[in-house]
């Protein structure tokens, strides 16, 4: 991977004021509050979920970020009216501190809108800001809710050259930066596609089957529709062991207790495996009086709010643990595979059911009489072995690929971020770069 090394300095330096240590020997320091203004957004009166003939877009944290959510607002006093490509700043939350071109809407109050007193070089301002994303985040302050810490920000120093050589740096940058940028954006979609393979062969394997010539019949269950015809169909309260019960966990799990009992949120389950720590942990009384949802290695642990039906296996490093009220167990019986059960739940018409089933307009859920009477394809035993250890392998080989490509879209980001930073803080000399 290159790095910004490769690019020459400048042929003469001065000790900088500022946090970027030294300064080319023609570059001065300003600090931000002489070179632009903030005006924060506020909470809108009332948000609709359509357009209506005086309203504009909301710019929320979802609009900037996915693209998604197509919430509107009629303009009111103190709304705070951003343009397409002006800069801002998200002023709360867990990415307060991060800077960002806009869309056109009325701004969130988590953001705050950056205006240039001198609107002479829009580009070089916003790539430098950029590079300051760490340095303005190591001010932030609040001790729930990281925000912008306001003061910290307008004394922070920015390093300003020539309006010649802005023009040259924010041109050099717009031109390396989208090279780097549609570089990310093929290996991402390469992710998708091959987590779009994965999904596939997961549906394939746990609903038709690994040979394509047997007999199949009609399921007669939504969403699924041949099945192979010695198979049979199940519902998750018939496969479970009889001493156990498919259930939610901790209602009040208490103050976190150094040494206590772990319990799993859905927070704990975005990953591909639970994780060896990290748990908050209940006292050994509350946990007594939640038994029924202990979980043991080898039970699944199944998310019934948020993100429906993600479904993970306790691992044999967690002997111990409870779960909370956003989690479900099942104890799989004997003669049943939980590998193969755990990768049916992950399968697209049964993750597609479950949400199907879910209630609630902004918070989903499902009830446990919901997770109970849920419909899994069961094959006979030694075949859902066979199936499990072939998902197993197959996924692992994606799964591999996937890493690979994570790692080169990190890398690609650091690069990018690293030759902003040395661009505009005057570490290299892109002068006469193309």
């Amino acid at each position: 991977m290159m790095s910004a090394s490769k690019w020459k300095p400048y042929p003469q330096y001065k000790k900088s004021n500022g946090p970027t240590g030294m300064l080319p020997i023609s570059w001065s320091e300003v600090r931000f509050r002489m070179l632009f203004d903030t005006q924060k957004g506020k909470i809108p009166s009332e948000i609709h979920p359509e357009a209506l003939p005086d309203s504009i877009p909301y710019v929320s944290m979802e609009y900037l970020r996915e693209g998604t959510g197509s919430q509107h607002v009629i303009p009111e006093q103190g709304s705070v009216i951003i343009e397409e490509d002006d800069m801002m700043i998200l002023w709360d939350g867990s990415n307060a501190g991060e800077v960002l071109k806009s869309k056109y809407g009325i701004l969130s109050s988590t953001a705050a809108k950056i205006s240039p007193k001198n609107d002479e070089c829009r580009d070089f301002d916003f790539f430098s800001l950029k590079s300051m994303e760490s340095l303005i985040k190591s001010g932030n302050t609040g001790m729930g809710i990281p925000h912008v810490g306001g003061d910290f920000l307008k004394e922070l120093c920015l390093p300003r050259p020539r309006l010649d050589e802005k023009k040259k740096i924010a041109q050099f940058l717009n031109h390396r930066t989208e090279i780097i940028h549609s570089g990310i954006t093929r290996l991402k979609q390469k992710l998708l596609i091959l987590e779009e393979k994965r999904s596939t062969l997961i549906t394939q394997a746990v609903t038709k089957g690994l040979n394509p010539d047997v007999p199949v019949k009609i399921s007669g269950v939504r969403g699924l529709d041949q099945i192979p015809a010695h198979w049979d169909l199940s519902q998750l309260r018939w496969i479970k062991k009889p001493s156990s019960s498919i259930t939610y966990g901790i209602v009040q799990a208490g103050p976190d207790v150094d040494g206590g009992i772990p319990y799993i949120r859905v927070s704990d389950m975005s990953g591909e495996v639970l994780p060896k720590t990290g748990y908050k942990r209940t006292s050994e009384e509350i946990d007594n009086s939640y038994s029924r949802s202990r979980v043991l290695p080898g039970d699944l642990v199944i998310t019934i709010r948020a993100s429906i039906g993600k479904t993970l296996i306790v691992p044999e490093y967690l002997i111990r643990a409870n779960l909370t009220q956003g989690t479900a167990k099942l104890s799989v019986k004997e003669g049943i595979s939980n590998e193969f059960v755990f990768w049916a739940l992950q399968s697209q018409p049964s993750l597609e059911e479950l949400w199907n089933q879910s209630k609630g307009a902004t918070f989903k859920e499902i009830t446990l009489e919901v997770l109970r009477k849920h419909w899994i394809v069961l094959p006979p035993y030694e075949e859902q072995l066979i199936i499990a250890d072939y998902i197993n392998e197959q996924t692992q080989m994606i799964d591999i690929s996937k890493k690979l490509i994570q790692e080169k879209i990190v890398l690609l980001e650091e690069y990018r971020t690293s030759l902003i930073s040395a661009a505009v803080t005057g570490k290299i000399d892109v002068r006469g770069q193309a």
